[in-house]
């Protein structure tokens, strides 16, 4: 196992897409933290340091939206890039992730599992 392996934490509670995601990241060499609602990803976020954070919006206990205000507000956390992955696709809900300092913001149903790993692997290289 090579020591430069990204660490990403992908926040999904649709089981099965967290599946599909979570494997299709593995098998491109990363090391995936998988996490089912907002604060289980701000903890993770905080514990784990990971290379980039892969965040859905809407989640039981604190939904993406928190979570995105949460981490840009904290100074220990708030360099980590997150990627807004969300059904929202509304020009309006993009726009307020961006405000709120998401690094970049896809429509799932938009996107190929490969094309989200495509944008994950620009947002990591561009660090």
């Amino acid at each position: 196992m090579s020591q430069d392996k990204k660490k990403i934490i992908i926040a999904e509670d649709e089981p099965t897409l967290m599946g599909m995601y979570k494997l299709y990241f593995e098998r491109a060499g990363f090391e995936v933290i998988s996490v089912e609602n907002g604060s289980e990803c701000i903890n993770s976020a905080r514990k784990d340091s990971p290379d980039l954070i892969l965040l859905d919006i809407m989640m039981p206990k604190v939904d993406g939206w928190e979570v995105l205000k949460n981490l840009k507000n904290d100074p220990e956390t708030k360099k980590m890039p997150i990627l807004v992955f969300s059904n929202f696709g509304q020009p309006q809900e993009i726009q307020k992730g961006l405000e709120m300092g998401a690094d970049d913001y896809v429509v799932k149903s938009d996107l190929t599992p490969k094309e989200v790993l495509d944008k994950v692997n620009q947002m990591i290289l561009k660090q």
